[in-house]
Order: C-alpha cells, then sequence, then structure tokens
C-alpha cells in the first residue's frame, strides 16, 4: 500500500474482458485513514492512470452511489471503491494501471492483456 498525509491506498486491477474496441476492467480501490481525524480523500477527483496516462472513463465509472465513507473517512476506518471501467482497447501484452488521489499515487498494478475476443 501506498502511504501519505494519514491516507494508505490500496488497488486491484484485473482484465474482466476483452474486444477489439475496449478492455473492460474491474479497478478495486481501498482507502484507509491511519491518522486521528476524519477525511475526505477526494475520489471525484482522482484519476485512473493506464500505461502512465489518465483514462477519461474513470469520470464516467465514478457517477452512481458511493459509499459515505469515501466522502469522509473516519480515523482507524477503510473503504472500498469497485467499478466496472471500460478503457480503450489495450494491445495484448503487459500494461501498467494506478489511480492518482490528489498527489498520492496507488500502487502499481500490471497486467496482461489476452487477444480480444470479438
Amino acid at each position: 500500500m501506498s502511504e501519505s498525509g494519514g491516507l494508505e491506498l490500496g488497488l486491484q486491477v484485473t482484465v474482466a474482458g476483452a474486444t477489439a474496441r475496449r478492455t473492460l476492467l474491474e479497478v478495486t480501490l481501498e482507502l484507509t485513514n491511519t491518522g486521528a481525524a476524519a477525511l475526505a480523500p477526494g475520489v471525484f477527483a482522482s484519476e485512473l492512470l493506464v500505461d502512465g496516462r489518465p483514462d477519461p472513463s474513470w469520470r464516467l465509472a465514478l457517477n452512481g452511489p458511493i459509499e459515505p465513507e469515501l466522502v469522509e473517512l473516519p480515523p482507524g476506518r477503510t473503504a472500498t471503491l469497485t467499478r466496472e471501467v471500460g478503457v480503450a482497447a489495450l494491445a495484448p501484452g503487459a500494461h501498467h494501471v494506478a489511480v492518482r488521489l490528489g498527489e498520492q499515487l496507488s500502487p502499481t498494478v500490471e497486467l496482461e492483456v489476452e487477444q480480444a475476443t470479438e
């Protein structure tokens, strides 16, 4: 996990499917408040980085209901955000995914993408 200012970030990413037009990723972001006061993690301002570049589909994936802890995270608590994200088609091979939350970067996850099925 990556740590900064009382907030630890954890990231899990798996390939849920791939077509010639897009790659479907299941992204799970874990936020843990290690400080003594509640904090606002700023999830809505986060960016999904695919091979170092922000992917705009993350903003769309953040629409919808979220846990109250993702808006204000109490001390000592962990909140989890899981979303399916359809990013532009990724070529077969290794790719790197991370989430940037303010100036903090999650651990980078390396994915292996196989040939598209369609």
